[in-house]
């Protein structure tokens, strides 16, 4: 004979709210599950299908896609300069992607790839690759918490489907793997300062890859140096010399990388990823007065 007052707590139980509202809840969640899934296979397929394409997936990307074929001719020195008419394709970014972009691209080219459709492939496919690396990374920073699986799963989905990407995960673009290399610095250094007991290399490794991604995009300091100052806020739960190691470590690898394009280059590398790139914003001066006064040449030129 059962129990009248399991038989009470369970009947109390039963008609308490959430219980009520737990089948709305499993609905609603499949519900969001369902359209960030079907958005985000929507998103990546039409990403491939761009990237299948002859048509460039990014503004000015030909002009990238020549310096990296350039390399298989000419040597990988000469992404920077002397600038000049008769030298169109300097680039004012960062060095790393560009080469790693190269090296694939050489292997496409002995594969029997001509040389621009090499760099056509093997510039998108790496930026493709770490838009996917990067989903990963949304979703295990999204759990770092311990939060349910679907979290991350929505997070991801959410990342994927949004339109802010544009064309830039298939891009011959140095921007998905300078996200992605970051992305995971973040997340290593969250797992350092959360674990119970995190590794003595993590937050090193974190360092490591923040310094990667400054080859990539050279004005990416906002993660690290956030992260530098989360880490000596809690700097008695992970360890001075682990930070210590990563701040020696990763303007290490800055200057390793940068010093090697500087001298192959003979300077013309600083002059193309500062200064040019520095003056990048700058437009010829103009006012609403001088506007007008173009429009309106404009407009007599047409109907004379």
């Amino acid at each position: 004979m059962q129990d009248p007052h399991a038989k009470l707590v369970r009947f109390t139980l039963m008609s308490a709210p959430h219980f009520k509202r737990a089948p709305a809840v499993a609905r609603a969640s499949a519900g969001v599950t369902a359209v960030l899934t079907l958005s985000a296979v929507a998103v990546l397929g039409c990403l491939v299908w761009l990237a299948c394409g002859p048509e460039d997936t990014d503004a000015s990307e030909s002009p990238l896609v020549m310096a990296v074929a350039r390399q298989l001719v000419q040597g990988p020195n000469g992404l920077y300069g002397p600038f000049g008419g008769d030298n169109p394709l300097v680039l004012i970014h960062a060095p790393l992607y560009y080469h790693l972009a190269t090296l694939a691209a050489y292997l496409l080219e002995q594969a029997g790839l001509e040389a621009v459709t090499a760099a056509l492939v093997s510039g998108r496919s790496l930026s493709f690759l770490s838009l996917l690396v990067t989903l990963f990374l949304i979703d295990r920073l999204s759990r770092i918490d311990n939060a349910l699986r679907r979290a991350g799963w929505w997070a991801a989905g959410l990342f994927a489907s949004s339109p802010i990407l544009g064309g830039l995960p298939v891009a011959v673009r140095p921007d998905s793997l300078a996200v992605m290399l970051q992305s995971a610095g973040v997340v290593l250094v969250l797992y350092a300062l959360m674990r119970e007991r995190p590794s003595r290399w993590a937050v090193p490794a974190a360092y490591a890859l923040f310094g990667l991604a400054l080859c990539v995009k050279q004005h990416y300091v906002a993660a690290p140096a956030v992260s530098t100052v989360l880490l000596l806020a809690c700097r008695g739960r992970v360890g001075l010399r682990s930070i210590a190691v990563g701040m020696i470590l990763a303007p290490a690898i800055v200057v390793l990388v940068y010093g090697a394009e500087e001298v192959a280059t003979g300077g013309w590398m600083s002059r193309s990823i500062l200064i040019a790139a520095s003056r990048v914003p700058q437009v010829h001066p103009a006012n609403w007065g001088t506007w007008r006064s173009s429009c309106t040449r404009w407009r007599s030129g047409r109907s004379g």
